[in-house]
């Protein structure tokens, strides 16, 4: 079965549309990718890594706190609304890193950070008793605690911060590989929609106009009188098929007329001919009937001047016959008149 035009054009169309919805949903989806990449780097690794800022920073606050406890170079009270807030400040904090999204390796690194955390906090939790207990209290032996706690909490945190670095990296890759991805297929996208459109241009103009062009070149022809044009698209099984045996039907149609015509036209010169013998028949009868007459007329004539000149010669025989007896007389009278 042949494909129509119209089906050709059809699919060509369809096609053309699923290829802008595939490219249309390809880049929405390509959006939402980077986005999404975006958003885990954002809320999983940039917050997390200023999360950790604001607790290195707390735990460094602290320290100083205790050391200047140490030193007796802060009062007791504004101490303890130091490493309060402190305390406050990197609870928040941590409490909202736990919140986030966190890989197995980084679960392991945040549990064992949370043992620090927890030393940490018995730690300040001693200093805090101590200042309450009064000045003369002795902070050499808790600063000290804190200082070693703290060494092995910025470890974890810097492995922490480390990981979250390492975690943007491969987040940044894979979003990469998406990317180049999404741009191979918006690339076969393209292709395939210039493909499309490379066929349409051949349906219309291979297809339709050139057909049509012949189509209307065979009509002029036939306007011109050539009946036995060549309609080689009536064999197409298209539309353009169909146009071309609607021009043979008027083909056969415009044959038959002039076979009619020339039919037509035979008739009427035999008719004529036959016109033309009856009349020349006719002329040729006149002729001869009046040939005849003159024949006849000439005839008459010529008997009746035979007729006169037979009556001409005997007056003349009748008249040669008086001149005789006239001369017999002459002679008579002079004789007589010799006599006398």
């Amino acid at each position: 079965m042949k494909m129509t035009i119209k089906l050709r054009l059809v699919s060509l169309l369809g096609g053309l549309g699923l290829v802008l919805l595939a490219t249309a949903a390809l880049g929405n989806l390509s959006l939402h990718w980077s986005h999404q990449s975006l958003k885990t780097v954002f809320d999983d690794r940039v917050v997390c890594l200023r999360q950790f800022s604001i607790i290195r920073d707390a735990y460094d606050d602290l320290l100083d706190a205790s050391r200047q406890l140490r030193g007796k170079q802060i009062e007791p009270a504004e101490a303890k609304d130091k490493i309060e807030r402190d305390l406050s400040k990197l609870h928040k904090e941590w409490s909202a890193y736990l919140a986030t999204y966190l890989t197995p390796e980084e679960e392991a690194l945040a549990k064992e950070l949370q043992v620090r955390v927890d030393r940490n906090d018995a730690i300040a939790a001693e200093i805090l008793k101590r200042v309450t207990a009064g000045a003369a209290s002795d902070f050499e032996a808790t600063h000290t605690d804190l200082l070693k706690s703290m060494q092995a909490t910025n470890a974890t945190l810097s492995k922490l911060t480390a990981l979250q670095v390492r975690e943007a990296e491969a987040e940044f890759r894979r979003s990469e590989t998406i990317a180049g991805w999404s741009r191979l297929a918006l690339l076969a996208a393209l292709a395939l929609a210039a493909l499309s459109i490379a066929y349409g241009v051949y349906v219309i103009v291979v297809q339709v106009t050139r057909p049509l062009g012949s189509l209307v070149g065979v009509l002029q022809r036939m306007a011109r009188g050539e009946v036995d044009a060549e309609i080689r698209e009536a064999t197409r099984g298209d539309e353009i098929g169909a146009v071309g045996q609607a021009v043979e039907g008027i083909k056969t149609m415009v044959a038959r007329k002039a076979a009619e015509e020339a039919e037509v036209r035979r008739r009427a010169d035999a008719a004529a001919a036959a016109e033309r013998k009856r009349t020349m028949v006719e002329l040729a009868d006149g002729f001869e009937r009046a040939v005849g007459g003159i024949v006849g007329l000439v005839s008459s004539s010529a008997t009746e001047l035979q007729a006169t000149a037979q009556q001409m010669t005997a007056t003349a025989q009748e008249t040669a016959s008086q001149s005789t007896t006239v001369a017999a007389a002459a002679e008579e009278a002079s004789t007589n008149v010799n006599t006398v």
